[in-house]
C-alpha cells in the first residue's frame, strides 16, 4: 500500500475488535512513562480508513507485544496515513473528513459519537515484525537544512526569493488593527519540505497577501499528532482552518520511509520551531521576513499533546499551548513539567469519558500561580470523539482560535466569545463549559 510514495507492506492475522491497553515506557517522548492505547471498533470513510485501521492495528501487536499491563488503563491509538494525499502545492491536500483514524476510547462498550456505531477491526500484523514503537525520529537537530518551499510537484511555493529581512522581529504590527482570527478565510496550501525531522506545512497560500490581511507577521503552529504518531491526515480539518486563519502550522508526518508508526518526541516538535526560525531569517526563503517567532504555539493530540507541554516546559520561544484530549503524561500528570511551565495553557476535553478529562484537570491545578489556563470540556464525547469527530473537530478549531487569538493578542473578542455561554458558533449552551483562570489578565 503505497504511503507518500513508500510502501508499507502488510500480511493479516486474527486480531480482536478491541486492541487491549498496554503501556510501554517511552523515555524519547517526555523522560518519562509514555504509550499509546487501544483502538475501538472504528468506521471506515473512504479508501483511506484503510490505512487507519491497519496503522491501528500496528500499533496494537507492538504494544501487546511489548508488555502487558492491565487493560484498566487506555489511551489513544491515532494511526493513519497520509497516503493518497495532493501534494501538488496547489490547494489544500488530503481528505477532507477527519475521523479516519483508530483512536482509543475512554468509556467501557460505548462508540464515537457521529461514528456510526462500532465495527470490528480488520485482521492485520506486521510483515517485518520489528517494532518501531518509541522509537525517536531521525533527523533531530537537522531542522532548517533546506528552505522550506522545496517545490511539491513541480510548482515551487518560493514566492519572496532574495529577501532578507528577519523574521525575529517583534511581530509584523503595522497601524492596521488586526482582525480577529475566526474572522478570515484565507486560501491555502499544504507543502513537504522533505526534510528532518519530517512534517508538512499548511499556510496561507499568499504569504504576502496574508501579512498584508492580517497586519503582522504569522504566528506559527507546531503540532504533534495523536499517538505521536506520523500520520497527520486526521486532524486536517485544524490545520485547515488554522491556515485559513493567517497561521503557518507545521504538522508531522511520514519520513522517507513512509512508516506512521514511528513515533515522535519532545526533542523532534523542538526541531520544528528550529525549523521555523531558521527560516523567518534565511535569505531566499519564502518564509523570511513573514513569520512571527515571537509567537509560536506547541500544539498536539492526546500523546502529541504530551509533547507540546514538554516542548512549553523546555524551550522558552513557545508562546502559548493548546492540548486536544491530552495531558503532560497520558493517564496522568507529570507535576515537574506543569511546573515549568510559564505561558498560557489550553485544553479542549471530552466529558467524563474521554480518559485524558481528570489529567488535564490535574494539570490546570498543577501549573504555577498566576499562569493563564482553561478548559473548554464538553458534556459527553470520548476520547475518539474528541480527538477525530468531524463535528466536534469543527468546533474546537473555532475555540483554539479564540484560544491564541486571546493569548497572542489579547483580543477582546475571543476573550468574549470563550466566556460566552455557548462558547462556540452554533453550538447549544451547555454542550461546552468553560473552566478558566487569569484569562482576563490576557486582554489588551
Amino acid at each position: 500500500m503505497a504511503q507518500n510514495g513508500s510502501s508499507l507492506t502488510v500480511g493479516f492475522s486474527t486480531i480482536s475488535k478491541k486492541l487491549s491497553y498496554a503501556a510501554f515506557r517511552d523515555t524519547d517522548v517526555n523522560g518519562s512513562a509514555g504509550y499509546v492505547g487501544r483502538g475501538k471498533g472504528l468506521p471506515p470513510r473512504r479508501s483511506r480508513a484503510l490505512a487507519a485501521v491497519i496503522s491501528a492495528g500496528l500499533v496494537g501487536l507492538l504494544v501487546l507485544g511489548a508488555c502487558g499491563e492491565d487493560d484498566a488503563e487506555k489511551e489513544n491509538v491515532a494511526g493513519s496515513s497520509a497516503a493518497g494525499m495532493n501534494e501538488a502545492g496547489s490547494s489544500a491536500a488530503g481528505p477532507g473528513g477527519a475521523g479516519d483514524i483508530a483512536a482509543g476510547s475512554g468509556g467501557a462498550g460505548e462508540s464515537a459519537a457521529g461514528s456510526g456505531g462500532t465495527q470490528s477491526l480488520m485482521d492485520a500484523a506486521i510483515a517485518d515484525g520489528s517494532s518501531a514503537a518509541g522509537s525517536a525520529a531521525a533527523g533531530t537537530g537537522a531542522a532548517g537544512s533546506a528552505a522550506a518551499g522545496t517545490t511539491t510537484g513541480g510548482t515551487s511555493a518560493v514566492e519572496d526569493a532574495g529577501t532578507t529581512e528577519s523574521g525575529a522581529t517583534d511581530s509584523g504590527k503595522t497601524d492596521t488593527v488586526r482582525p480577529t482570527a475566526t474572522s478570515l478565510s484565507l486560501p491555502t496550501i499544504m507543502e513537504t519540505p522533505g526534510v528532518a525531522p519530517y512534517f508538512n506545512i499548511y499556510r496561507p497560500e499568499d504569504l504576502e497577501a496574508a501579512v498584508a490581511e492580517t497586519a503582522g507577521l504569522l504566528p506559527v503552529i507546531v503540532w504533534a499528532n495523536g499517538g505521536c504518531l506520523r500520520s497527520a491526515f486526521t486532524w486536517e480539518p485544524l490545520y485547515k482552518r488554522w491556515a485559513s486563519a493567517g497561521f503557518v502550522v507545521l504538522a508531522f508526518d511520514v519520513g522517507p520511509d513512509g512508516n506512521p508508526i514511528m513515533m515522535t518526541s519532545v526533542d523532534d516538535q523542538i526541531a520544528l520551531v528550529d525549523w521555523a526560525l531558521e527560516e523567518a531569517q534565511k535569505q531566499g526563503s519564502p518564509y523570511a521576513g513573514k513569520l512571527d517567532t515571537s509567537r509560536i504555539v506547541a500544539a498536539g493530540n492526546s500523546c502529541g499533546g504530551v509533547t507540546a507541554l514538554g516542548v512549553a516546559a523546555k524551550d522558552e520561544r513557545v508562546a502559548a499551548v493548546f492540548v486536544l484530549s491530552g495531558s503532560s503524561a497520558l493517564g496522568t500528570t507529570d507535576v515537574n513539567v506543569m511546573g515549568a511551565i510559564t505561558v498560557p495553557v489550553g485544553y479542549a476535553e471530552g466529558g467524563a469519558e474521554d480518559i485524558s478529562r481528570a489529567a488535564a484537570t490535574a494539570d490546570y491545578e498543577a501549573l504555577p500561580e498566576g499562569i493563564p489556563a482553561m478548559i473548554v470540556a464538553r458534556s459527553t464525547g470520548d476520547h475518539m470523539t474528541i480527538s477525530t469527530d468531524p463535528t466536534a473537530l469543527a468546533q474546537e478549531a473555532e475555540m483554539s482560535l479564540n484560544w491564541l487569538d486571546l493569548c497572542l493578542y489579547g483580543t477582546h473578542e475571543a476573550y468574549d466569545a470563550l466566556t460566552s455561554p455557548n462558547i462556540c458558533t452554533g453550538c447549544e449552551p451547555g454542550l461546552w463549559t468553560l473552566t478558566s483562570k487569569n484569562i482576563e489578565k490576557l486582554k489588551k
